[in-house]
C-alpha cells in the first residue's frame, strides 16, 4: 500500500515537474520572440535614423 502511495506521489510530481518545464520553454519561446521583436524595432529605428541623417546630408549640400 505504502508503495503505491509512494508511486502515486512520484507520478504526481513527474506530472508537476514537466508542467514546470512546459511553461519553462513557453517563457523561454516568448523570451525569444521578444527579442526578435526588440531587434527588429531598434533596426528600424536605426534604420530611419540613417535615412534621416542621410536625406539632411543630401540637403546641407543644397544650402
Amino acid at each position: 500500500m505504502l508503495d503505491a502511495r509512494y508511486w502515486i506521489l512520484d507520478a504526481r510530481y513527474w506530472m508537476l515537474d514537466t508542467r514546470c518545464g512546459m511553461l519553462d520553454t513557453g517563457y523561454w519561446m516568448l523570451d525569444a520572440r521578444y527579442s526578435i521583436l526588440d531587434a527588429d524595432f531598434w533596426s528600424r529605428v536605426t534604420g530611419c535614423e540613417l535615412r534621416v541623417t542621410g536625406l539632411s546630408s543630401l540637403l546641407s549640400l543644397f544650402d
